[in-house]
């Protein structure tokens, strides 16, 4: 898991000593923004897997540091039951050369994963699960107020109890997004 996430940051790093300082990046601040989720759990039995939609606001104190909280939906399907999941996650962002108009960033944060399972018979439960999260991503800013990220971040979720057993609930999320800052 280390080698990937390794690999990543320092592709992104490249990426960013490549952009031209304009006066662009992060700085104080809001950013609002959508953001499409692809989830791929641990789990062998899991049949389909899709993007699905989510939103994020992000908190910027400096111009190196923010906190991020996100709302992502995700729906898992395993055979005979399937998951719906809302993750509300609270990341805090590193940006490690905000002084370009690209910047490779590290995240962690925590999260609470409601979860609806459905399934044969009567198979209709409601759990929750708390998590944490590492990771790492890259924002480009297309202007001053709008920009596009990327991140890969692994979630520590916990097993989803249904009543044929339980279903690995951690994995891995890739987000994509467009912000506007205010």
């Amino acid at each position: 898991m280390v080698a990937p996430l390794r690999a990543l940051v320092g592709a992104m790093a490249g990426a960013a000593r490549a952009a031209q300082p304009l006066g662009l990046g992060p700085r104080p601040g809001w950013e609002f923004g959508a953001r499409a989720a692809y989830f791929h759990d641990d789990d062998p039995a899991t049949l389909r897997r899709d993007w699905y939609g989510g939103a994020q606001a992000r908190r910027f104190f400096g111009r190196a540091t923010a906190a991020e909280l996100s709302l992502d939906y995700t729906r898992e399907n395993f055979g005979r039951v399937n998951a719906d999941v809302f993750p509300l996650m609270l990341s805090l962002l590193r940006y490690l050369d905000a002084e370009s108009r690209g910047s490779p960033l590290l995240l962690a944060g925590a999260g609470w994963y409601p979860t609806h399972t459905t399934g044969v018979g009567r198979l209709d439960d409601f759990s929750n699960r708390l998590g944490v999260h590492v990771g790492a991503g890259y924002e480009y800013w297309l202007t001053r107020e709008w920009s596009a990220d990327a991140t890969l971040r692994y979630i520590w979720a916990g097993d989803i109890p249904t009543t044929f057993g339980s279903i690995e609930g951690s994995g891995w999320l890739l987000t994509l997004g467009l912000d506007f800052r205010y």
